[in-house]
């Protein structure tokens, strides 16, 4: 028996694994993931332990002879990193879409986002919340992903879901992708993991996920071309059907 668990993204909650959730539980049990501060409970620290906390009891819910595969978007994908490196057995394969070791370049003109883009929409957040995500939201996808019903009916969504977000939860969330730096620690993950980007993220650049790809001596990356950083929202078939084969492989 295998148990997907999803987590979502910054700012966003289960509603975008819709599609998956949709296909995948006609074969498997399929959990999502409500990251505190994003639905339920409040985030209270500039750190992941509250997200993975919630992995954890997600995980607890599912038969104890079930193979759990998690499955991770941005924010959520770094939360299951940093989840499989502390409890070693816990997974069985894990799926990364969009996701960096680092979000803040270390480097000026390196893989990631300038510390100040960050600092910016911290200030931004702090001032008024609801405008500041209603224009983020767009940036995950290309002009053309922005034409599709799809994405208008993602954007259309979380124009009104984003007033239901806890504003110190998305602040504290944001204080740590701005802090976390995983280092040399994916290195350590010792099961199959699925890294999925889209060539065109303008959120997590795909060098990021080639070099995620590179630390993880289990890694197999597929680039998604002309896309951007939700490929599993407007390239949900072609997703669904690598990430269907990747499970069913282990």
């Amino acid at each position: 028996m295998k148990g997907l668990i999803f987590v979502h993204g910054w700012a966003t909650g289960s509603y975008v694994w819709s599609q998956q959730v949709r296909e995948f539980s006609k074969r498997f049990t399929c959990l999502c993931t409500a990251l505190p501060g994003h639905g339920e409970g409040i985030w209270g620290r500039p750190d992941f332990s509250p997200g993975i906390s919630s992995i954890l009891k997600s995980a607890a819910d599912l038969d104890s002879k079930t193979d759990i595969i998690g499955i991770g978007w941005s924010l959520g994908g770094q939360m299951l990193l940093e989840t499989a490196i502390n409890r070693r057995h816990l997974f069985k394969g894990l799926v990364l879409v969009g996701t960096t070791s680092r979000f803040v370049s270390k480097d000026p003109g390196g893989p990631g986002q300038p510390p100040g883009v960050l600092r910016r929409m911290r200030r931004d957040i702090k001032r008024d919340m609801v405008s500041t995500l209603r224009r983020f939201y767009p940036l995950s996808f290309t002009e053309e992903e922005l034409q599709m019903k799809v994405v208008r009916d993602f954007i259309d969504h979380y124009d009104t879901a984003c007033k239901d977000l806890h504003k110190e939860s998305i602040l504290s969330t944001l204080d740590a992708l701005t802090a976390i730096d995983l280092g040399d620690s994916p290195s350590e993950i010792d099961v199959p993991v699925l890294i999925i980007h889209g060539e065109e993220d303008a959120v997590v650049p795909s060098e990021s996920g080639r070099s995620l790809a590179m630390d993880i001596p289990e890694a197999t990356l597929e680039l998604f071309e002309d896309t951007g950083h939700a490929p599993f929202i407007t390239g949900s078939e072609r997703f669904n059907t690598t990430v269907s084969r990747f499970v069913e492989s282990l």
